[in-house]
């Protein structure tokens, strides 16, 4: 038996797969979007275990719950028009138009959002008081949401034309910043945290606009528009599918203010934290479900293969991450200092078990998007966050943080029961005729007119 030729035929074989994935546009995207995901949860590892080490635990702790109500009230005012770009952006008869107005729009219901806020935040969070205390925090406050409501859609623009490549740099451009900006403004205590944040963000998005969108979209210029026609078209698909995301999302975003307001600044902190390494876990799944939303958009007749090789290799290597990074927990999070160590590895433990679930909810929720089927999309988000946040507000007096993880596992594990009933039975077997197709193609047409 001539042992070289089959090795060499293996190696051909494997060299040929390897190729084969390379040239399909699904991984090439997921790659950048994984990359994205990794640089944003590793730059945060190194950003947040700095900041640990030069800040106090109450300036980390305020700085963190900042950055929660952050992106909590821009993701309010968003809309859900980013997953709109996603979805209709480059079947517009105008894409200028659109994105023009869509970025018009973002702003303006950003300040909205942030007056509203501060007018009453001694409901709302009464620790972060201090922001509405003065005109230039007030100010500056509302221009971080702004900018972190930017910094998203931008990204949607790169998702939707496939050319991730570009969001990659962005987030790469912000990381870099922040992560030398955070040892620059060290005498400014948590608001130092957050400016070093904002800053980057600005220069990450300035390049994006005066270099990269310009290539994506051909002689690109940014001017204010609002026009009812273009929302017209936009919006019914974008608000619902922004309801079902910030209701998926609201445990994440809402758990470190309310320890903040429960427990203290330095269990907002570590909260904080544990969602961050968290997320790091599930970036896999996450970069395939985002890549499997694009190109479901693009090309749904081909949904049902895109989903199962999506969940094929986003489970398998979200199950390997969680089994090592859950082992490793207490080392891992010596980067932090001792208290992070000892006080929430079990927190983050739970994270890591739900993990592998929480991929597969998220491909099951590309292709509900993909399908119009939003009513079901908003259910299962609405369940998840009612579910989590139950057993977070009744549990954590009895068992401390880890309710937090108990409630998030539970309720990642009773979503995929509903989402692996509809694989075994072939929901996703698509045709022509089929409902969902039909009506985003209908979506597609009427913007174009």
């Amino acid at each position: 038996m001539n042992y070289q030729l089959i090795l060499g035929t293996h190696i051909h074989r494997a060299l040929a797969s390897i190729v084969k994935l390379l040239n399909n546009s699904l991984f090439v995207n997921s790659g950048y979007l994984l990359g994205i995901m990794l640089l944003g949860s590793i730059g945060g590892v190194f950003f947040w275990g700095l900041s640990a080490r030069l800040y106090s635990p109450n300036d980390v702790g305020l700085a963190t719950a900042i950055l929660s109500i952050s992106q909590l009230l821009s993701g309010i005012a968003g809309l859900g028009l980013g997953i709109g770009l996603v979805r209709f952006l480059t079947s517009s008869a105008d894409p200028q138009e659109m994105l023009n107005n869509t970025l018009t729009l973002i702003v303006l219901s950003t300040i909205l959002v942030g007056v509203l806020y501060l007018l009453g935040i001694k409901f709302w969070t009464p620790t972060l008081n201090f922001l509405s205390q003065g005109l230039m925090i007030a100010i500056g406050f509302i221009g971080f949401l702004v900018i972190t409501s930017l910094a998203s859609q931008y990204q949607a623009v790169f998702i939707a034309y496939r050319e991730s490549r570009y969001a990659f740099w962005q987030v790469t451009l912000t990381n870099i910043s922040r992560i030398m900006l955070v040892i620059v403004f060290i005498s400014a205590g948590a608001q130092g945290i957050v400016a070093a944040v904002a800053v980057g963000m600005i220069f990450a998005i300035g390049i994006s606009q005066t270099r990269f969108l310009p290539i994506v979209i051909k002689g690109y210029r940014l001017r204010p528009r609002l026009s009812i026609n273009v929302f017209k078209s936009l919006m019914p698909y974008s608000f619902a599918n922004h309801v079902a995301d910030f209701l998926y999302r609201a445990p994440v975003l809402i758990t470190p203010p309310l320890v903040l307001e429960l427990l203290g600044a330095k269990f907002s902190a570590h909260v904080y934290i544990a969602w961050m390494l968290g997320s790091l876990i599930t970036s896999p799944g996450q970069a395939l479900a985002g890549a499997a939303f694009a190109e479901g958009s693009n090309t749904p007749d081909n949904l049902r293969q895109i989903l199962i090789r999506s969940t094929r290799y986003g489970v398998g290597v979200t199950v390997l991450l969680a089994a090592i990074v859950g082992i490793g927990s207490p080392w891992a999070l010596e980067l932090f200092g001792k208290s992070y160590s000892t006080g929430i590895v079990a927190l983050f433990r739970l994270f890591a078990i739900a993990s592998p679930f929480m991929v597969v909810n998220m491909i099951y929720f590309t292709a509900l998007r993909v399908l119009n089927k939003i009513g079901e999309l908003i259910l299962l988000s609405a369940s998840s966050a009612v579910i989590t946040l139950a057993i977070t507000y009744f549990g954590i007096q009895h068992i401390g943080l880890e309710s937090i993880g108990l409630g998030w596992m539970v309720a990642q594990v009773l979503i995929t029961l509903v989402a692996s009933r509809h694989y075994f039975l072939n929901r996703f077997n698509l045709n022509k005729k089929n409902k969902g197709i039909a009506i985003t193609k209908t979506s597609a047409d009427t913007l174009q007119k």
